[in-house]
């Protein structure tokens, strides 16, 4: 079938007896997904070499977080609120990627609502403003080279 094709593709140890044995599938299809690693901006990351980096940090300043919706004092406050600018994370953010990529890593980070804030703080950084089909705004993507090219910018701040 199709799906023993595709799984093949990816697990070419799968037994052909029985392809879809689940005490065997769930594991094998598990090394397949990305790993996941919790850590306070860098911290925690090993000494290693990322493709991509994706963070939706909070990026939400003082002023907004007390001017939000009642639905939103349900979230944590280190879910949203970053400082003065909803900078803070951001910038170290920035500060530190370049270190954590690849030669042809990027990094991906959702500023939202904030963008604006971010674009007066480094008006010279390449930001790539990606677009998505149903809403969703102020997602950026810089690469390996971009960062490091940035660098006196970021530290600057």
């Amino acid at each position: 079938s199709f799906i023993q094709q595709i799984f093949r593709k990816f697990i070419p140890d799968l037994p052909e007896q029985s392809p879809f044995d689940p005490k065997l599938l769930t594991w094998k299809i598990m090394g397949l997904l990305p790993g996941l690693i919790e850590s306070d901006l860098f911290e925690n990351i090993p000494g290693q070499k990322f493709d991509i980096i994706v963070s939706n940090p909070p990026y939400v300043s003082e002023q907004e977080v007390s001017e939000l919706d009642r639905e939103f004092s349900f979230e944590p406050g280190r879910g949203l609120a970053a400082g003065k600018t909803g900078m803070d994370i951001v910038v170290p953010m920035l500060q530190q990627a370049a270190g954590y990529l690849s030669d042809h890593g990027i990094l991906v980070v959702e500023v939202g609502y904030s963008m604006p804030t971010l674009v007066e703080m480094l008006p010279e950084v390449p930001f790539t403003w990606l677009e998505f089909a149903h809403g969703g705004e102020g997602v950026f993507l810089l690469t390996q080279e971009q960062l490091h090219a940035c660098q006196p910018m970021f530290d600057a701040l």
